[in-house]
């Protein structure tokens, strides 16, 4: 069955739900179905949008990137939603790979969209309340409704979602409409997500994390859909305590800055059934945080090549809290070595995933999927050892390993240390050239009490922790670091400015 199908099931089965709500916008299952059905008529009829189109979307957090992608989904279309935090330049980069036939540009960003497909055969569709922007909720012109096809392709390309690119060209990952299916399943299961769930959504919904870890499976479920514009801690905080909202995701940068805020102390957090922390790696502090207040959390872990791949049991929240998880019901994992041979409990390798949940591939790039797929195996990139329960541990990005002489080192494993201190919010350690190691290692820190600069003391922290050459040859203290969407540290860009700053 489509997956466009799940919202016309859902708004017979359970007529009376809340699907979504977006500002004064608040849609039942009926309504939001209704707006789907015409919405795709209005795509295949007035913008002659066919089976195998690319329709890309440029904007903040919208009800309309839903039923876009379910529109699209119900003809046949791929949806590309792009990152609005990126420069026109950046963003051709993708577009000349995608190739839109239609680009959707929400309020206050057709120019960069315009700027961004210059050259291609494509359409930029400017959005209301944008001036003479059209109103994709009530679509102008003649047109017929079109309803879910429960025989629609499975197999067919819905999504194409894009890499950061923070270590070279972004890459488009391709999820078939079956993909998205066991990927909501999985989540389901992961989550306990029932048809009385409220999810509040306020990541970025052009990344995976913000777009198919809860909100997408919220709609397998028939669940409740809340969405923001943007990241504002207080309005986060006042919405879970007035609006009943039950799951959230938070990874580390963003619940560290709803712990910050003025109302977090006071906020009536009863509602909140589980918190989704999901990062490389999660300072102990980020999930004591949440466990403090009696919120179960877990920590799961994905990339956009597969989001969600692993997750705690929810029962197990306490128990495993700072792991990884176990694998998906639709998605194995296994840990390798160099040679791809599968590694015992305890022994770190590349984090290897396989299942229907994963995505099929680089759109218009064979190279890289040639690359990134052995044996219908997906490499990650990612290092990590399972323990004997079987639960997943990350240890950090393959890319990040710094070979100080002839030793690997793991940056996470200094960052541990240097969070550990009460004197540091947050922590960052990269490679640098060296003329007599090959590389060494530079610590950057944020001090928690501004101007606290004390290098001699960032220093001792190591010291009987880890060994010499472990120990960073470089301190550095910044006022923040260069982030993703998601809020986890950019470290090729902060190697680049920290290699400038020694130069």
């Amino acid at each position: 069955m489509g997956i466009s199908c799940w919202i016309a099931h859902k708004a017979v089965w359970s007529p009376e739900k809340i699907a979504t709500e977006f500002h004064d916008r608040r849609l039942t299952y009926p309504a939001f179905e209704a707006w789907v059905a015409r919405l795709a008529g209005y795509l295949r009829t007035n913008q002659s949008v066919g089976e195998g189109d690319r329709v890309a979307y440029l904007g903040q957090n919208s009800d309309v990137i839903l039923a876009l992608f379910f529109a699209c989904a119900r003809i046949g279309a791929i949806f590309v939603p792009l990152n609005s935090r990126l420069t026109a330049d950046q963003l051709a980069v993708m577009a000349e790979n995608a190739d839109p036939r239609l680009v959707c540009a929400g309020d206050g960003f057709a120019e960069t969209a315009r700027a961004a497909v210059a050259g291609l055969n494509a359409r930029v569709l400017a959005l209301a309340p944008a001036a003479d922007g059209v109103d994709l909720f009530d679509p102008p012109g003649r047109f017929a409704p079109v309803a879910c096809d429960p025989g629609r392709d499975q197999s067919a390309p819905v999504l194409i979602a894009y890499t950061s690119g923070t270590t070279g060209v972004p890459k488009g990952a391709v999820y078939t409409q079956d993909a998205i299916t066991f990927s909501a399943i999985n989540s389901n299961n992961c989550w306990n997500m029932r048809g009385r769930d409220h999810v509040l959504t306020y990541l970025p919904m052009f990344h995976v994390g913000g777009f198919m870890i809860h909100t997408l499976p919220a709609f397998h479920i028939g669940a409740r859909v809340t969405i923001l514009d943007g990241f504002e801690p207080g309005e986060v905080l006042r919405r879970i305590g007035s609006d009943g909202v039950g799951l959230i995701l938070a990874p580390p940068h963003f619940s560290l800055a709803l712990f910050g805020h003025e109302t977090w102390a006071e906020t009536d957090l009863t509602s909140l059934r589980c918190v989704g922390i999901g990062s490389t790696f999660v300072p102990p502090e980020v999930m004591q945080g949440w466990l403090d207040r009696g919120i179960p959390t877990q920590q799961n872990y994905g990339l956009t090549e597969g989001a969600p791949a692993l997750g705690a049991p929810f029962e197990h929240h306490r128990r495993k809290a700072h792991t990884a998880g176990l694998s998906m019901l639709y998605c194995q994992a296994h840990v390798v070595d160099e040679h791809m041979q599968k590694l015992p409990p305890g022994q770190t390798g590349e984090i290897m995933l396989r299942g229907r949940s994963i995505c099929s591939g680089y759109w218009n790039n064979p190279a890289a999927t040639s690359a990134a797929f052995k044996d219908g195996w997906f490499q990650t990139g990612d290092l990590g050892y399972t323990d004997e329960d079987g639960y997943f541990h990350i240890v950090d990005r393959k890319k990040n390993i710094v070979i100080v002489g002839s030793s690997n080192v793991y940056p996470a494993d200094l960052e541990r240390v240097l969070e550990g201190s009460s004197d540091i919010s947050e922590a960052a350690v990269v490679g640098v050239p060296d003329p007599e190691t090959g590389e060494a290692l530079a610590a950057c820190v944020c001090p928690t009490a501004v101007g606290w600069a004390d290098e001699a003391a960032v220093r001792a922290l190591f010291d009987g922790k880890l060994a010499p050459y472990q120990h960073p040859k470089h301190v550095f203290f910044v006022e923040d670091f260069p982030r993703t969407s998601l809020g986890k540290v950019q470290k090729a860009a902060l190697a680049a400015e920290i290699r400038n700053r020694l130069a």
